[in-house]
């Protein structure tokens, strides 16, 4: 690199890596958006063809020869990316798992087994199709969900034979709800099943010994099972110490992302640095500074060794990565810039996994780090303690306030909400949950010495229980507005583009930066003024799917009536229903309960709420909402009496009943919408 005043120059050109990640960004995005428009030999050609006119520019002297490299570059990094994700798609390869709706698949339990409220979740592992005694080889993975009441006793790794009742992973089709199935999809999971006890034949049980990885995972989940006595507060001990979320409580989960603290769940870097102190501590007689790089390269295996038995989560990777790339800048005595080891690891990241480029946990983790290395130094020096204790606390407020610059917006567009007690709670976490990583940690190193791994696990409850008493607590102080907070997309960029002229005008001092930001903040107040116009404007009518309940609202302005529902319903599943829809609507204020009505205008038309058999009459309506169990009445007698527009029927209808329904208002010629497997139905605007 030549050598020229850094704090003049463009910042990537102390961290090159940002011009390699721009072009992945852009490959991953064309290929999400182009993939069944652009056949994967035409990219391979320009691939090819920009490589070679990158090589050529090497050798040539001509005037032109760095916007040709540069150009050649980007779009052989383009091409060659999109590339990547064409051939890691599950879809482009050779007769994929799904396809065949005739005869079984034989397939291998891939995951372990998941138990829900009311099915067994399982992943499987495609090994042949079987139609008409011809047998083929079928690859890819897909969902197999079992009914609790009669699931067979399954493990990881027993092949099953099963009917090839696939069906395309959707979504519910609710109002802004998280897309489940775009998920999927980047998981190269794109069919499930729902069956039965006879539906799954166990064709062989597995003999075989999990690997090394498994077994220390499993190992580790049962004794912090075995120590900690607490069901609640061991899961969420598995949750930080393990990344397996299997047993981790909603409700906890739920007030720990309200008050801002969710990051000390997820295996990160927190973990990595006491994991690596643990190391440290034990070669603590490597006492001279040159050899510090021993006790990096020491740990470096223990490190990924760690990562693997976690399940090796996004955020835990990119910490590895980040780790490992530090500790061989100290081996070969290179300075290391923190920029460009994050952009290092994003590039390593994206190529290994594309699809994580749209993943949360991603995006969080690496906006989290980024915002942390440009913003916590200059907020640190605006203080400096005597104290180590004043110092410790005040590099946790200061990270804290430091990450939640950028992560805050990315907070609000996926959970709805921001977390107004975050510095006070991050404050908490870091005096107690700290001490209770460290503990967990000393269960797993002391099993040998049962008295002591009890009492570590009965101090983990005590302290544990007392500091979730204080964030449940702390979850109220959050205003109830906070918790339905909604940014379009645009919006979100306009956020951005305010940190962003913010940020050079009070770091660089440059003035341009104060343009660009007061110019963000006019197109987000304009947006924002579009969008509180619309919500005081609005009124429309809802009708949710929401598994086997019918919940159906009343929008009107900012304000929702609710005029069906099912009080029995856990709140969790309501919030994860409803709370996407009421904040971008900007509609969470609930009416207070009102005189029972059957009949509403909404927009000009007429809704009835039919909770009530009848057979006679004539009483014409708009749109006719069925709540009656199945079996009570029938298409051709509500069309007798009610000649609605529309016939809409509600999640209690099972799926054959609801075809049965929709078959008999087709011959009858009379439109009709089942939200169980069309989606929620949505009238007005």
């Amino acid at each position: 690199m030549k050598k020229w005043p850094l704090h003049n120059a463009w910042f990537w050109e102390s961290a090159p890596f940002f011009r390699v990640l721009l072009p992945i960004v852009a490959g991953i995005v064309c290929y999400a958006g182009l993939q069944q428009h652009i056949p994967v030999q035409y990219i391979l050609a320009v691939a090819f063809i920009s490589f070679a006119a990158l090589v050529y520019t090497l050798f040539s002297k001509a005037p032109v020869v760095h916007t040709v490299s540069f150009v050649a570059f980007n779009i052989a990094v383009i091409a060659g990316i999109y590339s990547i994700c064409w051939f890691s798609d599950a879809r482009n390869i050779t007769n994929p798992i799904g396809t065949d709706t005739t005869g079984n698949t034989l397939v291998r339990v891939a995951s372990p087994i998941v138990v829900k409220e009311k099915t067994t979740r399982l992943i499987v592992q495609a090994i042949a199709s079987i139609t008409n005694k011809q047998v083929s080889t079928t690859t890819g993975s897909a969902y197999i969900y079992t009914y609790n009441s009669d699931a067979p006793v399954l493990n990881q790794g027993d092949t099953l034979l099963i009917p090839n009742h696939w069906q395309p992973i959707t979504n519910r089709g609710n109002p802004f709800e998280y897309d489940y199935a775009a998920y999927c999809a980047r998981n190269n999971l794109y069919y499930r099943q729902f069956l039965g006890a006879d539906d799954v034949q166990v064709y062989g049980h597995t003999t075989t010994t999990p690997g090394i990885i498994a077994q220390s995972h499993n190992w580790c989940m049962q004794q912090l099972a075995k120590y900690i006595p607490d069901a609640e507060i061991c899961g969420l001990m598995q949750a930080m110490l393990l990344g397996d979320e299997t047993n981790l409580d909603d409700n906890l989960r739920q007030a720990w992302a309200q008050t801002g603290i969710m990051h000390f769940i997820a295996i990160s870097g927190g973990n990595i640095t006491m994991f690596f102190f643990i190391i440290a501590a034990l070669l603590s007689w490597l006492r001279h500074r040159k050899h510090l790089w021993v006790k990096y390269i020491a740990a470096l295996p223990l490190v990924w060794l760690y990562v693997a038995i976690a399940g090796a989560p996004p955020s835990a990777v990119r910490a590895a990565i980040m780790f490992s790339i530090v500790a061989i800048s100290l081996v070969l005595q290179k300075n290391n810039n923190n920029l460009n080891t994050l952009f290092a690891t994003a590039v390593l990241l994206l190529v290994a996994q594309p699809m994580w480029l749209y993943s949360a946990g991603f995006q969080l983790s690496f906006v989290a780090i980024l915002s942390l290395i440009l913003f916590y130094g200059r907020l640190y020096a605006l203080y400096t303690p005597q104290s180590w204790l004043l110092r410790k606390l005040w590099q946790t407020l200061t990270g804290s306030l430091a990450v939640e610059i950028l992560v805050a917006p990315l907070i609000i567009r996926y959970f709805y909400l921001f977390p107004l007690p975050f510095l006070i709670s991050n404050l908490l976490a870091f005096l107690f949950m700290n001490i209770v990583l460290a503990l967990g940690m000393a269960i797993l190193a002391f099993v040998f010495l049962p008295i002591v791994a009890t009492a570590a696990g009965w101090l983990v409850v005590w302290l544990t229980t007392g500091f979730n008493n204080i964030i449940y607590s702390m979850q109220n102080l959050n205003p109830l507005s906070f918790n339905y907070l909604y940014l379009s997309g645009w919006e979100l960029v306009g956020v951005y583009i305010i940190i962003t002229g913010l940020a050079l005008f009070v770091l660089r001092q440059q003035k341009p930066g104060l343009f660009l930001s007061l110019s963000g903040s006019c197109a987000l107040l304009i947006l924002l003024c579009a969008d509180e116009y619309t919500a005081l404007q609005q009124q429309r009518f809802v009708a949710y799917n929401m598994g086997d309940v019918n919940q159906m609202e009343l929008t009107n302005g900012k304000s929702v009536q609710v005029i069906n529902t099912d009080i029995h319903t856990l709140s969790v599943e309501k919030d994860h229903t409803l709370k996407p829809a009421h904040a971008a609507w900007r509609a969470w204020q609930v009416q207070p309960t009102q005189p029972p009505r059957n009949i509403f205008l909404v927009n000009g038309k007429s809704i009835l709420l039919l909770d009530k058999p009848i057979s006679t009459g004539n009483f014409s309506v708009d749109y006719l909402v069925v709540n009656l169990p199945p079996g009570k009445v029938h298409p051709a007698t509500l069309m007798q009496v009610f000649h609605p527009h529309v016939l809409i029927f509600g999640s209690n209808y099972s799926t054959k009943q609801a075809a049965k329904w929709l078959l008999e208002c087709q011959t009858l010629h009379i439109p009709a919408w089942h939200t169980g497997t069309q989606g929620a139905f949505v009238l007005g605007s």
